[in-house]
Parts: C-alpha cells; structure tokens; sequence
C-alpha cells in the first residue's frame, strides 16, 4: 500500500478481485501463524533404518557409480549403447558419433562384418593363445587386412593382449 500509494483497504480489494479472475492466488494477512505442518516433526535421534535398507541403498549407490565408472573408462561399446542399457533398453544400435563409434568407423567394416571376425578371435584365443599370422589363417570368411584391423583394435582396446610367448590372447 505504501509503495503504490493506495490505503491498505484498496490495496487488499484489488488483490481480492485479482484472485477473483485467477491472476494470483491471495491469502489474507491474519495474526495465526502463515506455515503449519500437519504432521509433527520426528527429532533425528527418534530416524531408524532398517540394517537391510541400509545395506540395499549401499549396494545400490555402489552399483550407480561402478556404472560410471564403466561408462567413462570403456573404449569397448558404443556410448550410447551403455546409457540406454543402464536404463534398460538393450536392443539399440550404435550411434556413430562417439569417441567409440569414431575410432570403429575407421575400420571401414560394417557392424557385423566386426562382429563376425571379432567372435571368431574370441573362441580362438579364449584358451588357446595363437600368433598372429595363425590366428589370420584361421579367421573364416574374412579377407586378410580386415581380420588384421579387427585384431589391432582390440589390442589397442585391451581385449587382446601378447602374453610372454608372443602369441596373442583373450583378456578373461
């Protein structure tokens, strides 16, 4: 009322006309408290959880992170892949413009030309290590520079690794 220079009794009319019209919503000044709650506040001490609750937000908060974790470390799987599989969709594609999907489309392979040769690496060299030039040979129906790119990248993304007999092998 002060500032616009209008008696409180006008100032308290316009403001009720004005929620008449549902321009704001007005509440009256009285002398009873503006904030009540309607249940009584429980002091910290009085707070117990359950040891089981505990122990599952625990686990659940660990899990969140290991998820992080796993999300920003890996050079394995497509970005996009791992986010929509933490909120459960698994059946998606790779998006082709992440750090992962960039450094996979410079194979110059499609998906499942990728994924043929890598499946194959992986049942050869899961028990058995193999040199390079044999693990080449045995790759089925995959041209040669190809099984080679396939093999660089995932040497150079820590699936396969050259053990002390030089001979390549499957990161378990």
């Amino acid at each position: 009322a002060k500032r616009t220079g209008k008696s409180y009794e006008e100032v308290k009319k316009l403001l009720s006309e004005l929620q008449k019209m549902e321009v704001l919503s007005y509440l009256p000044q009285t002398d009873k408290p503006q904030l009540s709650l309607p249940v009584a506040r429980m002091d910290a001490r009085d707070i117990v959880i359950s040891e089981d609750i505990l122990k599952k937000r625990k686990e659940r908060a660990r899990e969140r992170t290991d998820a992080m974790i796993h999300y920003v470390e890996s050079k394995t799987k497509c970005r996009s892949q791992m986010l929509l599989a933490y909120f459960g969709e698994t059946d998606s594609y790779r998006c082709g413009v992440c750090d992962f999907c960039i450094e996979r489309n410079k194979l110059e392979m499609s998906s499942l030309e990728f994924e043929t040769v890598k499946e194959q690496v992986k049942e050869l060299l899961y028990n058995k290590p193999m040199e390079l030039a044999e693990l080449v040979n045995a790759v089925r129906n995959s041209k040669e520079d190809k099984t080679i790119k396939v093999v660089q990248w995932l040497v150079d993304n820590e699936k396969l690794f050259y053990n002390e007999e030089n001979k390549l092998a499957w990161k378990k």
